[in-house]
C-alpha cells in the first residue's frame, strides 16, 4: 500500500495543527532562507548507495545530510552505537523508549554525539539520522519552538519530526515506514519518531505543495 494514501484518513483538526506547525517552522529565518534560495534542490533524494552508508558507514552518511542541510561549519557529529544517558525527567516527558532507533546528545553548539541503534536495518537508520540531524540543525541555529502545552518535551520532539520534513528529509522517514509496512511486523500505531506515518505523510504533501507554489511563482516572475 502506498503510504501517501494515509493522509486522507487524518482528522481535519489534526491536519490544521500540522499545517500551522509547519508554517510556524518557516517563520524562522534559516528555514525561510533555505526555502527561498534552494527550492530547486530542496528535497534530499536518497540513493541505494546512501542507504548502504547508513548501514555500513553512518559517519559518512551523516556528512551527506550535513551538506544537504547546509549546517554551519565547523560541525562535528560522532556516531556511536552505545546508549547515551539522558535525564530521567526528560525520559518521562517524551515517553523515551530504549527501543527507539536514534538519540542525539549536544556537547557544544558545534559538537554532537548521535546514538544509532545497530539492531535496525538501513532504512530505519536513515530515518533516525534524519531525525537526529534535525535536532542538530535546531540546536546549531538556536531555534526555540514555543508552545503553551504542558508536555513541552513531547511537543519539541514532534516539531523535530516536522523539521525533518522542513529540511527536505521527509522521504527518509516515509521510505522507512514503507519498509516497515512491507515487513511482517507492521503496526498502525508504530512510530519511528514522535509522529505517526499519517502525520509525516501529510506534512510531506504540504511541503511538496509549498515547493510547487514557489516554482510556479518563480516561473511567472521570470516571464515578467
Amino acid at each position: 500500500m502506498n503510504i501517501f494514501l494515509k493522509r486522507l484518513l487524518i482528522p481535519l483538526r489534526t491536519k490544521q495543527s500540522i499545517q500551522n506547525n509547519l508554517n510556524y517552522i518557516f517563520t524562522f529565518p534559516s528555514f525561510k532562507k533555505r526555502l527561498e534560495h534552494h527550492y530547486e534542490k530542496f528535497f534530499f533524494q536518497p540513493t541505494e548507495k546512501f542507504y548502504e552508508l547508513c548501514e555500513n558507514n553512518p559517519n559518512e552518511a551523516i556528512q551527506e545530510l550535513i551538506k544537504h542541510c547546509e549546517l554551519a561549519l565547523p560541525i562535528s557529529i560522532e556516531i556511536t552505537h552505545e546508549y547515551l544517558q539522558i535525564p530521567e525527567e526528560y525520559r518521562q516527558a517524551i515517553g523515551f523508549d530504549l527501543g527507539l532507533p536514534g538519540q542525539m546528545y549536544s556537547i557544544t553548539k558545534y559538537q554532537f554525539r548521535v546514538f544509532l541503534n545497530n539492531s535496525y536495518g538501513k532504512y530505519i537508520k536513515a530515518a533516525a539520522l534524519a531525525h537526529e540531524i534535525a535536532h542538530v540543525y535546531i540546536r546549531n541555529n538556536e531555534i526555540n519552538y514555543v508552545t503553551q502545552r504542558n508536555c513541552k518535551g513531547k511537543f519539541s520532539e514532534q516539531m523535530t519530526d516536522l523539521t525533518t520534513v522542513a529540511l527536505g528529509l521527509g522521504k527518509l522517514m516515509l521510505e522507512a515506514y514503507d519498509f516497515i509496512h512491507e515487513s511482517l511486523f507492521w503496526d498502525n500505531n508504530l512510530k519511528i519518531g514522535y509522529l505517526t506515518p499519517k502525520h509525516i505523510c501529510y506534512a510531506q504533501s504540504l511541503m511538496i505543495n509549498k515547493l510547487e507554489s514557489l516554482n510556479v511563482s518563480s516561473r511567472q516572475s521570470n516571464r515578467l
